[in-house]
């Protein structure tokens, strides 16, 4: 066989001739006139002409028209590659063809021989192409190589050879190693900067880290973000170790996040548990838009928003309404609880009534007593935080021993928002986790330094969908002096006084923040299911009486990056089991997980439909 025949020459190996990973082919030009021919016929007819054996994946398809020309075969095979988006890799005695998307990453653990030999081994031989992607851990014995299946089912062959032909060492059968690739959860950690701070969001790895302190009582150095964090620049910490019991061994978590992967090393008996583990955490989450309106608005003018406010206490409860509106709001509409604290705040739901207040919003404006200071937008998964910064800065010159420094100085709003959606598949609400910050810059100066007052809102309320979230409670004083008069006359020395007016407006205005969240639901594709629901998209279903045989298929295109799911029903008074594999847009597309597909795997399914709509 072509793999024995490749494995004993590096064993026999007795020079150091290193064979290159391409074909001895000649450097004369290669040019193709192509009229309606198939990608697959071309390429066969490329790797005829020069002699060589040739693979070409079911996944390529195409018809080349045109001229293609390169001034050496490899550089037709580079041009024609980013043409039709495939690759190529030579083994020395074959060309395979493949597409990007079909390159797969696997771990190889070494314990008799070197990572170094086994490099060695696979470049002398013409196996390795510098191509792809080749990491090594030598002080564990570790390899983790990504490329075509070809090349590192080679590697694999090889490493296994070569571990056979040196005495067998003393094995820790009792550890294994595992790399399970994310969908939807990010591997690594994230680093978010925030006026000047660095925040690290944790990832799925360092989750892991944190449930191996946990199981062991330590505590680490693993950075996790959180609202506290944000605001103060602190961040808490926790273990990224756990030492293994009655050993000295460490079980470790590693995230690569050129894969979204998560890599775990541990007792082989706990490796199912990590694989439920991370299954679970592993979800899709829903996306929510939230559209903010930061308004301004003069205080004597807030009644005529038609907001009925309603004043709350957390000491003393309820304490009646604020002045701004007599008559009694009717119950569960525009009703606002004003939140106990320094300077009183408000919050309401509006429902029925937002057209409305955003009509006396804009009257207000054009009179001169309100302004609508910004309307920032965001879009952010269910459970994570977004920040919206409104905000100046400005830098204050500090005098030091021997040099002057610039502090920065920053005021304005931050507003942070957590959704989480209610309602289960009906998703009926969202649950809204409310921080606002609102800096001003004051009169008064410490040092020559200006005072700055913070004040701050946190709530969590339920809003409907369709709803709004009003917020306020933050009061700014506006003093302004107007020279008006008779023109030309008021300027006149001494006389002028008699023709001139002046006027000193102060104004209190208070600051309402309008939040209106809003569900990102997938766009239909058209046409209705059986029961009546839109399709959202198609997938290729596969079903089963054998639970054993169906964990096996999902787990199977799982692992090659599919998007899989697996729903249990009763049949018959019998469990069976259904496998939706793939999400596209069209019916015809799920043809590709039928070429993926290996008849072995089949065995006794006893349901196949190619096209399964799928609907919410």
């Amino acid at each position: 066989m072509k793999c024995k025949s490749l494995i004993a020459l590096v064993l026999t190996l007795a020079c150091s001739l290193v064979l290159a990973a391409e074909p001895r082919w000649n450097d004369s030009p290669y040019e193709l006139y192509a009229n309606g021919e198939s990608l697959t016929n071309v390429l066969k007819n490329f790797a005829a002409s020069y002699g060589i054996p040739v693979t070409v994946s079911p996944r390529i398809a195409g018809a080349v028209n045109g001229n293609f020309k390169g001034d050496t075969p490899r550089q037709f095979l580079e041009i024609l590659g980013k043409s039709f988006e495939f690759e190529w890799y030579y083994d020395g005695s074959t060309m395979h063809f493949f597409r990007g998307d079909e390159i797969v990453s696997r771990i190889i653990t070494l314990t008799n021989i070197k990572t170094s030999q086994l490099r060695n081994a696979v470049e002398k031989v013409g196996i390795w192409d510098d191509r792809f992607s080749w990491k090594e851990m030598p002080d564990k014995g570790l390899v983790y190589v990504s490329g075509p299946t070809s090349m590192v089912e080679l590697i694999q062959e090889t490493a296994s050879v070569l571990e056979s032909q040196v005495v067998t060492l003393p094995r820790r059968d009792q550890y294994s190693m595992q790399m399970f690739r994310l969908r939807y959860a990010t591997a690594a950690d994230r680093v978010q900067s925030y006026r000047g701070k660095e925040v690290v969001v944790p990832g799925l790895a360092s989750v892991l880290r944190g449930a191996l302190a946990a199981g062991q009582g330590k505590r680490g150095d693993t950075t996790l973000g959180g609202p506290v964090g944000i605001l103060e620049g602190k961040q808490r910490t926790t273990s990224v170790t756990s030492e293994m019991p009655g050993t000295g061994e460490k079980a470790w978590v590693e995230a690569d996040s050129r894969t979204n992967s998560i890599i775990i090393y541990d007792r082989l008996e706990r490796m199912p548990m990590y694989k439920a583990l991370v299954r679970n955490l592993d979800q899709p989450s829903e996306q929510v838009e939230v559209n903010v309106s930061i308004i301004t608005v003069s205080a004597t003018n807030l009644e005529e928003l038609g907001v009925s406010w309603q004043a709350r206490d957390q000491k003393y409860g309820e304490i009646g309404y604020g002045g701004v509106n007599d008559q009694t709001p009717a119950p569960g509409k525009n009703q606002v609880a004003i939140l106990g604290g320094a300077d009183a705040s408000f919050s309401t739901v509006l429902d029925s009534g937002l057209d409305y207040f955003l009509a006396k919003v804009d009257a207000l404006v054009q009179d001169g007593n309100a302004q609508v200071v910004s309307r920032p937008s965001v879009v952010t998964n269910e459970h994570l935080e977004a920040v919206l910064d409104d905000s100046t800065t400005f830098h204050v010159r500090v005098q030091g021993n021997e040099q002057v420094d610039l502090f920065p100085v920053t005021v304005g709003s931050v507003l942070r928002v957590t959704p989480h959606i209610q309602g289960g598949n009906e998703r009926e609400a969202i649950n809204l986790e409310v921080t606002i910050e609102d800096g001003q810059q004051t009169d008064k100066e410490v040092d020559n330094i200006p005072v700055i007052k913070t004040s701050s809102i946190n709530t969590q309320t339920v809003v409907g969908l369709g709803q709004s979230l009003l917020i306020g409670g933050f009061f700014q004083d506006y003093e302004s002096d107007t020279v008006g008069g008779i023109p030309v006359l008021k300027d006149i020395p001494l006389l002028g006084v008699l023709f001139r007016t002046q006027s000193h407006d102060r104004k209190k205005m208070v600051k309402l923040f309008l939040l209106t969240p809003k569900i990102i639901t997938d766009i239909p594709i058209g046409g209705q299911a059986a029961n009546g629901r839109e399709v959202y998209g198609y997938s290729f279903q596969i079903g089963s009486k054998d639970k054993d045989r169906a964990q096996e298929i999902l787990e199977y295109f799982d692992s090659r990056g599919f998007v899989t799911s697996m729903e249990e029903v009763s049949s018959e008074g019998q469990p069976f089991y259904y496998i939706s594999i793939g999400n596209y847009s069209r019916c015809e597309d799920t043809q590709r997980v039928a070429n993926a597909f290996p008849a072995p795997l089949k065995g006794d399914v006893s349901m196949i439909n190619s096209c399964h709509p799928l609907t919410r």
